[in-house]
């Protein structure tokens, strides 16, 4: 075999044109184009052609060509056996195959791999390209508005500057934008893309891919497949497509999608927007100002530091408000809800939930449901709403309100305000000086000593008041203070030691508890006193009938 070298020149066929013919032979061809729209066809063999500047259409035919478009907007194509040639322009292809390109038009390649006999092993070396066997090419789209076409084989694709559209085919490729607003797809196999600058268009499409947005506003696919997708700097849209996918938005005020599968959604940096979609997923929101939505299944969701709004939607999921002023909605389900620092609003919405406010001052909202909310440290609001629900206040000054149905209420440490609502509710306002609302149902005031070393402690400790307490229906519970005695119109309970710092008063508009260290003392106030069965007292109490005529007791009162 041997080489024709044909320097191109001017075609007065095509001069009204201004363009070009090359036909080359079944030989090895050297054809270089001119500075018109040339159309070179290297047919056989296996061909260099170079199509200089201008607008070419480089066709390579059979063989292990190489094709340069340079200059202008190019479109090169290097086909495989069974292509036909027409006549100037028309060209038909069964197969595309044999052609690369380094060039600073714009360019469309569609090619297959080099064919290199496997005895070299060696690499095909044109400047600013590399050719390799074994279906590998790399190819490089230049300063144009390319158009590159992969095809088969693990290849290197390049887009460099400008608006380029750059595809990887089958095989398992990189693909890189470059600079400019490009469209990049990986395609068939396991792929990685690189937008680089620009906002740029990114599809995975099969397999599982790395894509990345890199800078510029991008969009990206994940396609089938389990991918990886990092949206790097800007504003990105991101949609993970099938499979179980992690999806990152780096800097900016990103919108991340899971769709289907257990998906990891991350916004990092930024006023994100997220929604795992169907699946168990994970969604974290880091930085900024985020939105979470888990969607269906159980979902994990962090809002991260600043101010986030957590929504769980349906499924059994957690959501953990951690730094900010955050807003967590449990959605449907079982959740349970953690506010962390901040000033959080917690909804536990359908479902049994749990609720815990964190650090600061935290509104718990239960909701249907048999719920269960505590508010933590700071100055909280508990509402139980609907269903038997427990609050539990903290150790500050809280506002608990049972809402309908029976509930029990705990203040906790601080002066707290519990309100029954309606239903059989218990109430017990902790230490400090509660106020105990009663309700419409038959409600419980519950007071309580505790064992610390030697000495009995009174955990209602403070001067608490109970108001709406009706009489024959609601019932103040001594029964965990020992050894109670009726002593001349006087409820007492003796023991040997309380603690002198526990004083403290509960007055009702019947009646005034008072706590001392001699003691617990009821006086009856009001014009209609209180009856024996208001009060629950232990199994070791002594009363002494005689004695308390205020409470107008006769044998049905009581019993032992």
């Amino acid at each position: 075999m041997f080489s024709l070298i044909l320097q191109g020149k001017y075609n007065s066929q095509v001069e009204n044109q201004h363009m070009a013919l090359f036909n080359g032979t079944d030989n090895n061809d050297i054809i270089n184009g001119t500075i018109f729209d040339d159309i070179i066809r290297g047919l056989d063999g296996n061909d260099e052609l170079f199509g200089s500047s201008g607008n070419d259409q480089v066709f390579g035919g059979l063989g292990a060509d190489i094709i340069e478009g340079n200059s202008g907007d190019d479109r090169l194509v290097g086909d495989s056996e069974g292509s036909q040639f027409g006549g100037p322009g028309g060209f038909e292809s069964n197969g595309l195959s044999n052609a690369s390109q380094n060039t600073t038009g714009n360019n469309l390649l569609a090619l297959n791999p080099i064919e290199v006999s496997p005895a070299f092993n060696l690499d095909f070396v044109f400047p600013g390209v590399v050719f390799r066997s074994s279906n590998n090419d790399l190819i490089r789209g230049g300063s144009g508005q390319d158009t590159i076409l992969g095809e088969q084989g693990n290849d290197q694709l390049y887009g460099d500057s400008q608006n380029d559209r750059v595809f990887g085919g089958s095989g398992d490729d990189s693909v890189y934008g470059g600079s400019g607003n490009d469209v990049l797809a990986g395609n068939e196999g396991d792929d990685e893309v690189f937008g680089g600058r620009g906002g740029d268009d990114i599809s995975g499409v099969s397999g599982n891919d790395s894509l990345f947005g890199e800078r510029g506003n991008d969009t990206i696919g994940g396609g089938s497949g389990n991918d990886l997708v990092q949206g790097g700097a800007g504003a990105d849209l991101i949609f993970g497509g099938l499979g179980a996918d992690f999806l990152e938005g780096g800097n900016g005020s990103d919108q991340i999608f899971g769709d289907q599968e257990n998906d990891t959604l991350a916004g990092n940096a930024g006023d994100d927007a997220l929604s795992g979609g169907d699946g168990n997923d994970s969604i974290t929101g880091g930085n900024g100002d985020d939105n979470l939505d888990g969607d269906s299944g159980n979902d994990r969701l962090f809002g991260g530091n600043d101010n986030d709004i957590l929504f769980g939607d349906r499924g059994q999921d957690f959501l953990d408000g951690e730094d900010g002023q955050d807003i967590l909605d449990g959605g449907e389900g079982q959740d349970t809800l953690n506010g962390g620092s901040g000033n959080d609003n917690l909804f536990g919405d359908a479902g049994d939930d749990n609720l815990l406010g964190g650090i600061d001052d935290d509104v718990l909202v239960g909701g249907d449901g048999f719920d269960s909310l505590i508010g933590g440290s700071g100055v909280d609001t508990l509402y139980g709403e609907f269903d038997n629900d427990t609050l539990e206040g903290g150790s500050d000054s809280d506002y608990l309100d049972g809402g309908e149905d029976d509930d029990l209420l705990l203040g906790g440490g601080g002066e707290d305000i519990l309100v029954a609502g309606d239903g059989f509710d218990l109430l017990d306002g902790g230490l400090g000086d509660d106020l105990l609302i009663g309700g419409g149902g038959s409600d419980t005031f519950f007071f309580t000593f505790s064992e610390g070393g030697q000495d009995l402690q009174f955990e209602s400790f403070g001067n608490d008041t109970i108001e709406n307490f009706l009489i024959g229906s609601d019932v103040i519970d001594l029964s965990d203070i020992p050894l109670t005695t009726f002593v001349d119109g006087e409820l007492r309970t003796n023991f040997d030691a309380l603690d002198t710092n526990d004083n403290g008063s509960l007055d009702g508009e019947d009646f005034n508890v008072e706590v001392s260290a001699g003691g617990i003392t009821i006086n009856v106030l009001g014009a209609v006193a209180p009856e024996i069965s208001d009060f629950l007292i232990g199994s070791e109490a002594t009363i002494f009938v005689q004695d308390v005529d205020e409470f107008e007791l006769d044998g049905n009162d009581f019993n032992f």
